[in-house]
């Protein structure tokens, strides 16, 4: 294979892998934002099970006195 040939194919890898590094970047920027998405998700479910366990609890002390 001819310098010039070589030097291509080299410069053809280098731009596949910096291609490549780009997309990573951008598929573990978007993993990170849609986990931070499902952790506040998870927080307000947790809020709102914590809130509907509190009214049970309530209601089922108002229903004991009677």
């Amino acid at each position: 294979m001819c310098f010039q040939c070589k030097h291509v194919f080299s410069l053809k890898i280098e731009k596949s892998l910096h291609e490549m590094r780009a997309e990573s970047t951008e598929a573990k920027v978007a993993a990170e934002v849609k986990l931070v998405d499902e952790r506040t998700m998870m927080d307000d479910a947790i809020k709102r099970m914590t809130e509907a366990n509190s009214k049970m609890q309530a209601a089922k002390s108002i229903f004991q006195r009677y």
